[in-house]
């Protein structure tokens, strides 16, 4: 699907993490443009922009480690493409899963809901978006709980793609889209995009392991990303706290329903 509409934060002091070797915001309260400022400045830890044009690792055999740190009368508007590179990534890829789950607690989650929103970093709007639901293979019944707690029914993953081929289907929009996560690939045609996340959990909880048990090859762009509450607790000097607690700060309410990986992910694109 497709959407365009702003964020409304101030970019903070961003860390990108990136998977250790071998296991191979921005502010809405009328922030001060220096915020912005320091974001064109982002640097990876030395190193880091020698990516590796590997065609993918197993997720989860080891650890990861931390490294540095509109009405409906009218047309959208026109979707503008970064023009040259003033910022150190051109699109942010905010996801945000939905998993099987219990209320007393889950052996193995299985992905159930897998969102991505693309925030255009020199627009600061959300350009496009990617969602699909996926089907469980391990235990194929969703709980009465985890249908509750994130609106997904039965019916939805029960018609849905595995992973593996929702992770392909996702390879393939990034394809169609012209977006590359190695530096040496980012040109005027083709944009260069990192993932972001609300904590560590979705990337080093659900997605590899599941990936592991499954035996699914991960892509390298799965390697790093930025991890919002982080930065977020960095910049103002605060403990980690959820996206209501982020958007409080900035005067803003949570828009739609809180655990629906869709809404969880637009959410976290307003606080970048």
């Amino acid at each position: 699907s497709s959407s365009a509409h702003s964020t409304n934060g101030a970019l903070g002091a961003w860390r990108v993490f990136r998977m250790a070797p071998g296991a191979r915001g921005r502010v809405a309260a009328a922030a001060p443009p220096t915020l912005l400022n320091r974001f064109a400045a982002l640097t990876l830890r030395d190193g880091d922009d020698n990516d590796q044009d590997s065609a993918g690792s197993v997720g989860g055999e080891n650890e990861d480690e931390e490294t540095e740190e509109e009405p409906e009368d009218q047309e959208p508007p026109e979707r503008t493409p970064p023009s040259r590179p003033t910022t150190k990534f051109d699109y942010f890829a905010v996801l945000d899963f939905e998993c099987t789950c219990d209320r007393a607690g889950w052996p193995a989650h299985e992905i159930i809901e897998f969102p991505v929103v693309f925030v255009n970093a020199s627009t600061l709007q959300v350009d496009f978006e990617f969602r699909q639901f996926v089907r469980p293979i391990e235990r194929a019944r969703l709980t009465a709980f985890c249908q509750q707690l994130t609106g997904i029914q039965q019916s939805a993953v029960d018609a849905a793609l595995s992973l593996e081929a929702v992770l392909a289907e996702l390879h393939t929009f990034l394809r169609t889209h012209r977006l590359v996560c190695r530096r040496a690939d980012r040109s005027p045609e083709h944009r260069l995009f990192v993932l972001c996340t609300d904590g560590h959990w979705d990337i080093l909880k659900f997605l590899r392991p599941e990936c592991a048990r499954k035996k699914i090859l991960l892509e390298p762009y799965w390697q790093r990303w930025v991890d919002v509450r982080r930065a977020f607790a960095h910049e103002f000097r605060c403990s980690k706290c959820s996206i209501e607690d982020m958007l409080e700060k900035f005067g803003l309410d949570f828009e739609g329903r809180p655990h629906s990986g869709v809404d969880d992910a637009r959410n976290i694109a307003r606080i970048l």
